[in-house]
């Protein structure tokens, strides 16, 4: 598969192939034998249009895609870039599946906003790098690599992977109860830790321009997912706030009686 836009890293070259989480016919056709297909890459996240599994099915689909990596001599690759360092309370997203990849990229919150880029291996690949081999904009410059320890300090510290699976669990059952009261407006809520997805029967844009103009920030990360993520030091307090603003969105939207009918005017 192509991951880079580096020829000699991308050779043989075949397109990039996806699959929705847990469709285990199509992940055994593309794990076939042809020998062109080096490499499969998988990702943690649940909160995002496209990834719609329940916890079960990710399990299962991460338990199968690495036993077919194992089968067929190929390399299981994670993206760590968004669901890493501890944004859903645990280091990394794939530790919650039990299936270790070969080789998984971090960047973003690595160094805290400051911009760095890095990929970790097993000891399978751990000779594939070499000095001078390959640069990186958004490689190891020293005040980038001092950034990246700070942050790593801190959420030891801190204690910040069991702060984001407490107070993802706090939001996640604020959210279930919104879809709770509004059935016929709000389907699930997707997602782990503190990286949380509300799923709508309609278009997630008007809510999220809706808590735009409450004063909290959320992204609707396609038609119908509106996606939040809070900071990893997010308080008690400040969650319970958020689940009072979008109740009072929800509630604005979804509850407002409808539109007098206008009659039209009788002629005298």
């Amino acid at each position: 598969m192509e991951f880079t836009s580096k020829q000699s890293f991308r050779k043989p070259k075949v397109d990039r192939t996806t699959t929705a989480d847990g469709d285990v016919a199509f992940l055994r056709v593309i794990s076939g034998t042809e020998r062109d297909q080096w490499a499969m890459e998988v990702r943690a996240e649940q909160a995002k249009p496209d990834d719609a599994s329940t916890p079960c099915e990710a399990i299962y689909a991460a338990l199968l895609v690495r036993a077919l990596c194992d089968e067929k001599d190929l390399l299981l690759l994670c993206d760590e870039v968004q669901c890493g360092m501890g944004r859903t309370g645990k280091w990394f997203g794939f530790q919650h599946f039990g299936a270790e990849p070969d080789a998984f990229s971090m960047a973003k919150a690595l160094g805290s906003g400051f911009p760095i880029g890095a990929i970790v291996t097993n000891t399978k690949l751990a000779d594939v790098f070499q000095p001078g081999k390959h640069a990186s904009t958004f490689g190891g410059t020293p005040l980038a690599c001092a950034a990246a320890l700070a942050t790593l300090q801190v959420i030891e510290q801190e204690t910040l992977l069991q702060h984001a699976s407490d107070m993802g669990a706090r939001f996640k059952k604020g959210l279930q109860a919104l879809v709770e009261k509004h059935p016929k407006h709000l389907t699930e809520v997707r997602g782990l830790g503190l990286m949380l997805g509300l799923v709508l029967t309609a278009t997630a844009k008007p809510l999220e321009d809706k808590l735009m103009e409450m004063g909290l920030i959320a992204l609707a990360t396609g038609k119908q997912v509106l996606r939040f993520l809070p900071p990893l030091t997010v308080k008690p307090g400040e969650v319970d706030e958020a689940l009072d603003m979008i109740s009072d969105a929800c509630a604005e939207m979804f509850d407002a009686p409808a539109a007098e009918e206008t009659k039209p005017e009788q002629s005298a």
